[in-house]
């Protein structure tokens, strides 16, 4: 078992930061801080200051494939043997939003634990406001007259 399955094993069920692709393999993200330096220096995203970072919150969510490129280094796909071909191959759009998902709860797991507090909070009502909005979203397309 490597050093990053290890350290997801030990979270919480509810917590762990991990995703399934297309084909079934489980990747567990881990941030450390050789992996925070390596995003930084290689993408300009800094993990370590993720939720006070405008400018890498932006990156991630404005370029999918820099989103991709984070979760190809925080999975140890490289080390696992998987080339970023095959990795990329087995996403789709819910493969992307469980990554999106992981790298939140990654950030979190990382923080500093007076700091995971609150971000758990944080992540967790965004989660609930963004459900929300699309039971509002699905519920106003349900009723909407166009003119039939």
């Amino acid at each position: 078992m490597s050093e990053n399955e290890k350290q997801v094993e030990k979270q919480p069920l509810d917590h762990r930061a991990c995703f399934v692709d297309t084909r079934g393999r489980e990747w567990p993200l881990v941030i450390n801080v050789l992996k925070a330096r390596k995003i930084k220096n290689e993408l300009g995203i800094d993990l370590l200051n993720f939720f006070s970072d405008e400018k890498s919150q932006n990156a991630v969510s404005d370029d999918p494939f820099q989103l991709l490129d984070v979760f190809y280094t925080l999975s140890n796909a490289e080390e696992k043997g998987v080339s970023p071909e095959d990795f990329f191959t087995e996403f789709n759009g819910d493969t992307v939003d469980a990554a999106q998902a992981a790298l939140m709860e990654a950030l979190v797991n990382f923080s500093p634990t007076r700091q995971a507090q609150v971000l758990r909070l944080l992540v967790d009502k965004t989660k609930e406001h963004q459900d929300k909005a699309l039971k509002l979203m699905e519920e106003k397309i349900k009723t909407a007259d166009f003119g039939s």
